[in-house]
């Protein structure tokens, strides 16, 4: 064992041992955290889900009963024409330092969204259909921002494991032998250097 037994390097183990037992109640502490911030964005995930499913049906109720009032074709010609209602700006944001995104969904300028068609030769379920559409796509694009926030949670949960698990089965496991090693050649080395000196004396003494 390559260890220098000296008390100053004794010293400076014990050191860096309080330092690592520190960190690792630290990182142990920011586990839990993240863990539990990780589960309520799951849960949050799931009732977004849920919701945009029923908005997504309702949606699709609606568009099938326009569909048998106006027909499949007269229907298509209006999806090709309609034009893009919304897009999406990504900012970021930091949640226990990690950085997660943030999706912003930003409707276009109302001149450029008015409706390619004429309420006179629609219906009423189209318009809901529309309608009950946008508000599915709000939600879509929350659920892709919480399951994108969840990835990045899960890869830093993650690498906190890895460190906590260096810390406790490497790290501070080396150390404490390497510390326990100074300490019992000290001691011995302590033993010798008083049994020279007893039989120093001791020869002096005849």
């Amino acid at each position: 064992m390559s260890v220098n037994v000296t008390r100053m390097e004794l010293l400076r183990l014990k050191r860096l041992l309080g330092i690592a037992e520190r960190a690792k109640s630290l990182l142990e502490e920011k586990r839990t955290i993240l863990a539990m911030e990780i589960l309520s964005t799951i849960s949050k995930a799931r009732g977004l889900i849920d919701e945009m499913e029923i908005k997504l049906r309702r949606a699709y109720q609606s568009f099938s009963l326009a569909e048998a009032t106006m027909g499949r074709s007269g229907l298509l010609g209006l999806a090709v024409k309609t034009p893009t209602i919304f897009r999406v700006e990504i900012d970021r944001r930091k949640i226990m330092g990690v950085e997660t995104p943030v999706f912003n969904l930003v409707e276009v300028a109302e001149k450029e969204r008015r409706a390619p068609y004429s309420l006179i030769a629609t219906t009423t379920y189209l318009d809901e259909a529309v309608s009950m559409m946008k508000e599915a796509v709000k939600v879509m694009v929350k659920v892709a921002e919480i399951e994108a926030t969840i990835k990045a949670l899960a890869a830093e949960l993650e690498k906190i494991k890895r460190r906590v698990n260096a810390l406790e089965h490497i790290v501070i496991p080396r150390l404490r032998r390497d510390i326990a090693f100074i300490e019992f050649r000290l001691e011995e080395m302590e033993r010798e250097h008083l049994f020279r000196i007893e039989r120093i004396v001791g020869e002096q003494q005849r």
